[in-house]
């Protein structure tokens, strides 16, 4: 599906860096079932987490939480 650049007021009326991402289709009833999980939804949030926290590394940053 490729990178499809728009200008969507969620990334570029922010103050701080921001990615949109999408993990799936609502459309599509298998995924959409999967979507609904709990176990995929924590699955999908730590693999977001996961690749946040790589990029930072990767820039030399040091990561904080937030919690």
């Amino acid at each position: 599906r490729g990178i499809k650049p728009q200008l969507l007021r969620v990334l570029y009326a922010t103050d701080m860096p921001g990615v949109l991402t999408e993990i799936g289709f609502m459309s599509n009833p298998q995924e959409a079932l999967l979507i609904a999980t709990e176990r995929y939804q924590n699955f999908m949030a730590s693999s977001l987490a996961a690749a946040v926290h790589q990029y930072r590394t990767a820039l030399g940053q040091q990561v904080r939480r937030t919690r």
